[in-house]
Parts: C-alpha cells; structure tokens; sequence
C-alpha cells in the first residue's frame, strides 16, 4: 500500500488518481505523518451483484396455466371436513366459564 503526505498528492493529483484507478491499489494519506484518509477505486456495479437476476431472461407461459384442476375442489372439500375428533357445540349453546371455588 502506498502513502504519500497531503502535500504531495495535492501536486499530483490526476497521476495518482490514474494510478489507483489502473493498479486497484489504495494510496494511504498522512497528515502530519499519520494516516488522515484513504484513495480507493470505485467498485464496479458488477461487483455488488445484480438485484434483479431474471431481468433480462425471457419467460414462456403454457398454453393451459389457467386451465381449471380436475379434482381440485374435491381436494380443498376434504381439508375444509370437520373432523370426528374435535369437540363441536350447538351454536346456541354458551361456554361457561369455570369457577374456582373460594
């Protein structure tokens, strides 16, 4: 890595800036001999990762994707089934709450 003193980067700014940009090397800057700020190349775009991966890969749709499921609604009418283990109460009965005795 690098290091040069401020007052040498500021006389040689666009040689440097060159330099970081063509090595991917950073330049360490001193102020007074002690590490003040840091040269680093810009990170390609690529180099993040693209967020959206299937932007540009075309998609095709079946003819039939709409097409109604045989049997499907018979499927969801066995889920939807109360099942004989599940204790059920009329609708005009009340749950009472319990009390404990004092």
């Amino acid at each position: 890595m690098k290091t040069l003193n401020i007052s040498e980067a500021r006389n040689s700014l666009p040689s440097l800036v060159d330099a970081v940009v063509t090595t991917h090397a950073p330049v360490v800057l001193l102020r007074y001999g002690k590490p003040a700020a840091m040269l680093v190349p810009v990170q390609a775009d690529d180099a993040k990762g693209n967020p959206y991966p299937l932007r540009k890969v075309p998609i095709t749709v079946s003819d039939d994707f709409d097409a109604p499921t045989p049997g499907l609604w018979e499927a969801l009418a066995v889920a939807e089934t109360p099942s004989p283990y599940t204790a059920t109460r009329k609708p005009d009965e009340k749950a009472t709450p319990k009390r404990r005795k004092p």
